[in-house]
């Protein structure tokens, strides 16, 4: 009787730790998707206020409003490489073949310089200047607290506003 208490005890203190790794492990791989993934991360960085002004355009969507000023820098979201518009006719016509894929209107960084920012293990890179350090962080807590560890931001900066505009796992 005695060993049964024991047994149960042992069983029951067994299953929630299992079942923590696998929460654990299924939150690791959707934040895995979501850095992957250029649109969803882009709404990650809206949220956390990290990204420039930015607009994102889901596949099939009609249409869109901007609230900054041209040129505009069009990225779409299967990898192709980016555009500048400098006016609307210029964006009309970049934007038509993308809408079945979807893509980002941001403004244009002049001005800015962009650089590649690694973290690994959870940690930045030990002799970023403070302005970079600053702003990567909280994108960097948030998807370590999710269970991705190691990933490079895509940082621009003038040395006084850093804004994060991508990230790729390593």
């Amino acid at each position: 009787m005695l060993e049964d208490k024991k047994t149960r005890q042992i069983d029951c203190l067994k299953y929630p730790v299992e079942q923590k790794k696998k929460v654990e492990r299924k939150v690791a791989e959707v934040a895995r998707n979501e850095v992957a993934n250029p649109a969803i991360f882009m709404r990650t960085l809206i949220k956390l206020r990290s990204a420039p002004g930015t607009e994102l355009v889901q596949k099939g969507q009609r249409q869109h409003r901007f609230g900054f000023n041209f040129p505009v820098v069009i990225k779409p979201f299967d990898g192709r490489k980016m555009q500048i518009a400098r006016s609307l006719a210029e964006m009309k016509s970049i934007t038509a073949p993308l809408k079945g894929i979807g893509y980002q209107v941001q403004e244009f960084l002049q001005g800015y310089t962009f650089q590649k920012v690694r973290v690994v293990a959870g940690m930045l890179e030990p002799e970023l200047p403070q302005y970079v350090r600053g702003a990567a962080r909280r994108i960097v807590n948030y998807l370590v607290i999710l269970g991705v560890y190691n990933f490079t931001l895509t940082v621009a900066t003038n040395k006084v506003t850093t804004y994060i505009i991508g990230a790729r796992l390593d």
